[in-house]
């Protein structure tokens, strides 16, 4: 797997991480741990493609139509800011920026002595400063220990981000009463009671230089500065504008809202994949969210040919449907075995605060500058099984099975009062609940049989419905891929799998390991669980997966619908009494 480092003027770069992780988790604008230091991935401007003329171009047309760019180009290396600027020492306490620690070493080395007596320099000596500063505390008794990141930072819903006002907090909620916004020369110490509480008390900043406490009590509501604003008659405190990754300050007019560092409102990043098909069925150039882009890959994964060179993808010559035995009682009408596929991958930007449905929401940062031609991008190599379902069978379930539409009413309903609730153009259908949790059984199923990590393996729906989408087409598939950055791709370890003597003993394993749930009762009757209970009989012992796994994040689950449940046992597709009903 390819690895980028990260680089910066003032920081080292023996760090690396991995390609997927800088399009995905630690993409722009996301905290990244590091072992040393926490730092923010800057934005992809500022990253390095190689020399002019020799950067990696990734060839996409439909998917760089789809989102009004002329090309993609492939990352060398990734570049980071400091963030957060504020540290503590865990011996002395001392809470600072880390400017300021820096200038401590630096006097320190140059032969200040302020801090306490230097080594003599040899003649000759160097008193140069190094270049990259590693954090660590000067002082005798704390020399060579790390320093600790501060772990609570302000963000606002348009996007921007800074260091919790420490200076203005300490001296405003003084536990004796209001002091100076800033006193003349503030010192301050962090201390912690280890108790660990939501509320904030626990966590204690001295002003040493006038004696100011204060606790993090209330820090944390939403309301809290607006609160505080409005008892005193001003904006005292205020969203900076920061934008760190682009090294750029805006005016803002929100009031921002403490988080601490990890928390999952801090960072909502939207990305967006492609299957590279051929370009020749791009007509009508539609946007990447719109049904009509995936429409196109689920024509060319039906229609795939292995004599077809221009389908910018392979696939082997699978057996009839008519030889799977068993599967036609699953209504499945076509299995293809993609042995060389490629899925292409792009970051768009991110929000803070609440998530965005679209990238012209307010609050939306883009990833790219508006001048910018083009977007980072990395392709991934792998192979797949694909699976095409009976439509006429699918239609005939909905009908007949009014209790599998009243569940998938319910998770709709649910989502509509969630915090996601505009992450989706179309409703939550009994088909989509059924696709969507039935490749996630059978992805759970693969990965005890194929060789591949279950985190490894990944799903793409495709799923329309005329009516319920309101659009000219219907879909109902599942495509079922691993995807690795080596070129080679992978080892055929999965579409093994698809063949006629294994997939339809995988297929009935998986039907049968949803009929019950180390958890049920409780999962197989929940009304709503998961994330903003948008999930029915879904959990991790039986349907969730990794998130590098699930195009929905976990949500739209429901063992129900595929097999139903104990107290309702004939609602599913698989074995449901709809099969043997007259219309």
């Amino acid at each position: 797997m390819n690895k980028l480092q990260y680089d910066h003027k003032d920081l080292p770069t023996s760090h690396k991480i991995r390609m997927p992780q800088a399009f995905m988790q630690y993409a722009a604008g996301a905290m990244v741990e590091f072992s040393d230091r926490t730092l923010l991935t800057a934005a992809p401007y500022t990253w390095d493609y190689g020399d002019e003329g020799e950067e990696r171009i990734i060839e996409d047309s439909r998917f760089a139509k789809a989102l009004k760019v002329e090309v993609f180009v492939v990352p060398a290396r990734v570049k980071y800011v400091q963030f957060p600027q504020w540290y503590f020492c865990p011996i002395c306490r001392r809470f600072q920026p880390i400017d300021a620690w820096q200038r401590e070493a630096e006097e320190l080395e140059s032969g200040g002595g302020n801090l306490y007596r230097s080594r003599r320099r040899r003649p000759g000596q160097s008193t140069k400063p190094h270049k990259a500063f590693s954090p660590h505390c000067s002082r005798r008794e704390c020399r060579s220990r790390m320093l600790i990141p501060s772990r609570v930072v302000v963000a606002c819903p348009r996007g921007h981000i800074d260091d919790f006002p420490w200076v203005k907090w300490v001296h405003y909620r003084n536990i004796g009463g209001p002091q100076p916004i800033c006193c003349e020369h503030p010192v301050l110490k962090f201390e912690s009671g280890g108790g660990g509480t939501e509320s904030g008390e626990d966590i204690r900043i001295i002003c040493t230089h006038c004696q100011a406490i204060a606790t993090l009590r209330g820090a944390f509501a939403a309301s809290a500065f607006s609160q505080i604003n409005k008892e005193e008659g001003s904006p005292l405190f205020t969203c900076t504008g920061r934008l760190p990754d682009f090294g750029s300050s805006n005016v803002c007019h929100e009031t921002p809202r403490a988080l601490v560092r990890g928390a999952s409102a801090l960072y909502f990043p939207m990305l967006r994949s492609s299957l590279v098909i051929s370009s020749q069925l791009n007509s009508l150039e539609p946007d990447i969210d719109d049904l009509a882009y995936r429409f196109e890959e689920y024509q060319a994964l039906c229609s795939a040919d292995p004599e077809d060179e221009d389908q910018k993808f392979s696939c082997i010559l699978a057996s009839p449907i008519e030889e799977y035995k068993g599967l036609e009682k699953l209504h499945l009408s076509q299995v293809e075995l993609i042995d060389q596929l490629c899925i292409v991958r792009v970051f768009l930007g991110y929000s803070r605060i609440r998530p965005v449905a679209r990238r012209d929401e307010e609050g939306f940062v883009h990833s790219r500058l508006p001048q910018d031609k083009t977007y980072p991008a990395y392709e991934a190599y792998g192979e797949g099984i694909f699976l095409r379902f009976s439509e006429e069978a699918l239609k005939k379930w909905v009908e007949l099975t009014p209790r599998a539409v009243e569940r998938a009413a319910l998770v709709e309903r649910n989502r509509q009062r969630s915090l996601f609730a505009d992450d989706r153009h179309e409703v939550v259908s009994a088909k989509f609940l059924l696709l969507h949790t039935l490749a996630h059984l059978l992805i759970r199923e693969l990965s005890l049989v194929s060789g591949y990590n279950v985190a490894e393996i990944a799903e793409r729906i495709y799923c329309a419905d005329r009516e319920a989408n309101n659009c000219e087409f219907d879909m109902a598939g599942i495509l079922i891929y691993v995807a690795g950055g080596d070129a080679e791709g992978t080892l055929g370890g999965l579409i093994r799998q698809g063949r006629v003597d294994t997939l339809p003993q995988i297929f009935q394993r998986a039907l049968q390991r949803a009929e019950y749930c180390s958890n049920d009762p409780l999962c197989g009757e929940s009304q709503g669980q998961g994330q903003d209970g948008q999930n029915l009989a879904a959990c991790h012992a039986c349907s969730l997966l990794p998130e590098t796994s699930c195009e929905e994040f976990n949500a739209f689950l429901d063992r129900g619908v595929v097999v139903g449940t104990l107290q309702e046992p004939d609602i599913g597709f698989f074995g449901g009494k709809w099969e043997h009903s007259e219309q």
